[in-house]
């Protein structure tokens, strides 16, 4: 696959897109679906908790069968990279809310504890090939020059079921019990599934070689041993394809590694940050029950609100956009600690969201811009485990670093967001002006880096 990175790295270029006069429609229903399937992990993610703990109490048992829906993403990845490589991303889209659909509605009608560890684990498996294989698809409804614009909008899509996911479901599960919130999250999924089919198909898995299709696809079908022989080299031959897609689209242009290496510090330094949270609300505001989720509520916000004021910053430089957003985020951080007043603390986690949310949206911009529409399932499905495994890390981490000194977490925090981007900042200054049309990435330069 490596002779592709010569191709177009916007998606436009590399296949067909929407008509223009259907561009806008395809636009709005994959942000939507978006949406709806983040909408349905929001609610999953307080509504499982809420019914492990209804039935089954607090144990160790019980937080394995919520953390079973992380696991495919980290160890399975690569596989959900090889799919959207090899196929349709709208069908695997599809494919994948129908069957968290299926499997969500079940949740309620559960009667052992292994059941649900079993059906957390399924619906891992279908998120873990429902993000990569809509990101795929925004090549084909963002023309060229709508990337910062189009993305600040996916990041303000991505972030307003975190804000309403969680309130929703509580109601739902006070109010009408937990069959009716497991429903209505089953139906979220539902929706995200019609919604991608208003979205043109894609032709990026016709565009593999022959080669790049394991020789063993064919062989060892006789038995099942032979059949576990194919398919342990196709599992391997996923994460060797998504590694090497990875590695591959980030040693050839730097300011795609910056955001790679970059992203990974970040998702460590989010997960120091909720555990620094989580004390500064106990110790510096005790008088205010539920304040650490305030705190949240107010990031929330701020993000919603960053992602549709970046569609404004187009005529900035993006490179600078992201050094901006990142090291202003980690002053923040800093000073937030030092505060006395609650509602200067929430402005000031408003404005965290505010920056957070612009260099979000700096960061899938520039990766549309630069990876090869061949490339883009691998690279999101390797990147995903990596960033769970940095904040698996994090939380770890930030429990430690919390319960010794505030003032050191919050430190660390600012550190692992800035300290990575400042050093990597001239990687971003070069070659990314406001308006650059991919000078370098097009036209097969983007093979020279």
């Amino acid at each position: 696959m490596d002779d592709t990175l010569g191709a177009k790295s916007q998606g436009t270029k590399a296949g067909p897109t929407a008509p223009f006069g259907s561009r806008g429609l395809s636009r709005n229903a994959l942000f939507l679906s978006i949406f709806f399937i983040e909408l349905g992990a929001a609610m999953t993610a307080v509504a499982l908790p809420l019914l492990l703990l209804d039935q089954y109490g607090i144990s160790a048992s019980s937080g394995l069968a919520f953390a079973a829906r992380l696991i495919p993403g980290v160890l399975l990845g690569p596989v959900a990279g090889d799919a959207v490589a090899r196929h349709d991303p709208r069908r695997v889209a599809v494919v994948s809310a129908l069957a968290s659909a299926g499997v969500i509605a079940l949740m309620p009608w559960t009667t052992e504890l292994w059941q649900i560890q079993l059906l957390s684990l399924l619906v891992g498996i279908g998120h873990m090939f429902a993000g990569p294989a809509r990101l795929a698809l925004r090549p084909l409804v963002l023309k060229e020059g709508e990337e910062l614009a189009g993305n600040g909008v996916l990041v303000t899509v991505e972030r307003l079921p975190v804000f309403l996911g969680p309130p929703l479901a509580g109601i739902l599960v006070a109010s009408a019990g937990f069959h009716v919130a497991f429903l209505a999250e089953a139906a979220a999924c539902l929706t995200a599934a019609v919604l991608v089919l208003l979205v043109p198909a894609s032709p990026v898995g016709s565009l593999l070689r022959p080669q790049d299709v394991t020789a063993s696809d064919g062989a060892g079908r006789r038995g099942p041993g032979g059949r576990l022989v194919t398919a342990t080299r196709r599992l391997r031959d996923a994460y060797t394809a998504g590694v090497r897609g990875m590695t591959t689209a980030v040693t050839r242009d730097r300011f795609l590694l910056g955001l790679t290496l970059t992203g990974f510090t970040y998702v460590g330094a989010v997960a120091v940050g909720r555990m620094f949270l989580l004390r500064l609300a106990a110790d510096s505001f005790p008088g205010h029950s539920g304040f650490y989720g305030y705190l949240l509520g107010a990031m929330a916000i701020g993000a919603v609100l960053g992602g549709l004021l970046v569609g404004r910053l187009t005529r900035l430089h993006s490179g600078l956009l992201y050094i901006i957003g990142n090291t202003v985020e980690a002053a923040l951080w800093v000073i937030v600690v030092h505060v006395p007043s609650a509602t200067t603390a929430l402005l000031l986690l408003f404005l965290a969201g505010v920056t957070e949310s612009v260099a979000t949206a700096v960061f899938f911009a520039e990766a549309q811009r630069r990876l090869p529409a061949q490339l883009a399932g691998h690279y999101y499905a390797a990147l995903i485990p990596l960033t769970d495994a940095c904040s698996l890390l994090g939380a770890v981490a930030g429990a430690s670093l919390t319960a010794a000194t505030l003032t050191g977490a919050s430190l660390t925090v600012a550190a692992l967001i800035a300290l990575p981007v400042l050093l990597t900042a001239p990687w971003y200054l070069r070659g990314s002006g406001p308006h650059h049309e991919q000078a370098e990435t097009h036209g097969g330069t983007h093979a020279q880096r």
